[in-house]
């Protein structure tokens, strides 16, 4: 199974297998959306579909999953991470792009410095949120991390060749790609309310008005779709249209107890009712 070379706020790398056993048969659908793309750790780690699409309005990640679909840039990105020390002073000066800038890398040198910019201040960030605070920790396990990342960036680099790499609101990527043989995952912004971070965590967020609109979406697609989420009011009305719902006690490990331990969160899966014959039995719990 493939692994993104990407680690994020809310990424689901602990969860690939859990949540593509949601997923129907591969003969029910042809077309695969990641509506909210983030680290592409789900579609990286499921089998290829005939038509696959990956979209985000991080401008950073779209950038280097780009880089990332082209061979000769990849080659070229490699060499740059290979060649960068993993240093604190490194870090500092690309921050501080980072922030003049308001949040892009710019660099005149084009697409492929600004993604090794970028991944270079993705693996040096702890949870990797769009706050950029360097790891304290700088241990030889955390550069042996980052140089294990670059090389398994050709491995990822295979896996998206097919992949549609797109930039848009998520509302228009469904629309755009609705039909009967479309499997939607979605794993947006969770809901404010639900959250136990008392400040926004994500470059691009979400009001409660956006996830109305997302459910009155869902409720009306042609396609099947599977949503990430913690439960709330707001999708009761998918629940209500008969979508089927998975629970999994998770450690928000951004988040800790009185004592110091990783809090526990109850993720939820709601599929769709026109999902059939969910692959629960692969990955049986």
């Amino acid at each position: 199974m493939t692994r993104t070379p990407i680690p994020w706020y809310g990424g689901k790398s602990r969860f690939t297998k859990w949540i593509i056993g949601s997923f129907p048969p591969q003969s029910q659908y042809d077309q695969y959306v990641e509506v909210f793309g983030g680290s592409g750790a789900v579609l990286i780690a499921k089998q290829p579909s005939p038509l696959e699409v990956y979209n985000d309005l991080n401008h950073g990640l779209v950038n280097f999953f780009r880089v990332l679909r082209d061979e000769e840039k990849l080659e070229r990105l490699m060499e740059l991470c290979r060649l960068t020390p993993y240093s604190r002073e490194e870090y500092g000066e690309w921050r501080q792009y980072h922030d003049d800038s308001g949040g892009s890398i710019p660099d005149p040198s084009g697409d492929v410095e600004v993604a090794h910019r970028w991944f270079y201040i993705i693996r040096s960030t702890f949870g990797a949120t769009h706050s950029w605070g360097y790891s304290k920790k700088l241990k030889a396990v955390n550069i042996r991390s980052y140089r294990a990342a670059i090389e398994r960036l050709p491995e990822v680099c295979e896996r998206l060749l097919r992949v549609q790499v797109e930039c848009d609101d998520a509302l228009s990527v469904i629309e755009r790609y609705d039909h009967p043989r479309t499997l939607f995952y979605l794993d947006p912004p969770y809901v404010l309310s639900t959250r136990t971070a008392s400040t926004s965590t994500y470059e691009h967020e979400t009001d409660e008005g956006f996830h109305e609109k997302l459910v009155e979406v869902l409720l009306s697609i042609k396609g099947m779709a599977v949503l990430s989420g913690y439960g709330c009011e707001l999708y009761k009305r998918l629940e209500d249209a008969g979508w089927r719902t998975r629970e999994r006690e998770v450690s928000a490990s951004v988040v800790r107890d009185d004592t110091g331990k990783d809090k526990t969160r109850v993720e939820t899966l709601w599929l769709s009712p026109n999902i059939q014959g969910a692959q629960l039995e692969m990955w049986r719990e």
